[in-house]
């Protein structure tokens, strides 16, 4: 194996851990990952519309539809028409329910982040996050060429 297979290996496997630990501290609440993420995102955009979530995760907003149909189901949001504007878009919000589930489930994402940064020191920390970003900005950079070079 080379090198650059054992950094995808270990990413991933950081990655797929992570998920795992974030799903086990939420199970209770039988909620998907994206249904967390989804009512994180309104909590912290209260009035959003389907189609800026749909924006914001990169994802169809048929997608998202399902998604929001099941949260709506269960009580967690509710969607409100704008009265009185030319949007006619339904607006998000949390219920009560919706709310209290929001800010437990921060507190597991929380969690979960401060976890992946447990056993390193500041300095290592640093060290990672500007690695990262460089092998991110690197990717970056093969995007945009590999974009330029399609046209």
């Amino acid at each position: 194996m080379t090198k650059s297979d054992d950094v995808n290996i270990l990413m991933r496997s950081i990655m797929l851990s992570q998920q795992r630990y974030f799903e086990s501290r939420v199970a209770q609440f039988n909620v998907t990952r994206s249904q967390a993420q989804t009512l994180g995102f309104i909590q912290e955009h209260p009035g959003v519309n389907q189609r800026q979530i749909a924006d914001h995760f990169s994802h169809k907003e048929a997608s998202v539809s399902g998604l929001l149909r099941n949260l709506e189901k269960t009580g967690y949001i509710e969607k409100q028409i704008n009265v009185g504007s030319q949007d006619r878009s339904k607006k998000i919000y949390l219920t009560a329910t919706g709310q209290l589930l929001a800010q437990t489930l921060r507190a597991a994402f929380e969690a979960t982040n401060g976890q992946i940064i447990e056993g390193l020191d500041e300095k290592e920390v640093d060290t990672l996050i500007a690695l990262l970003t460089k092998i991110r900005a690197h990717q970056a950079d093969a995007e945009t060429k590999k974009s330029d070079s399609d046209q």
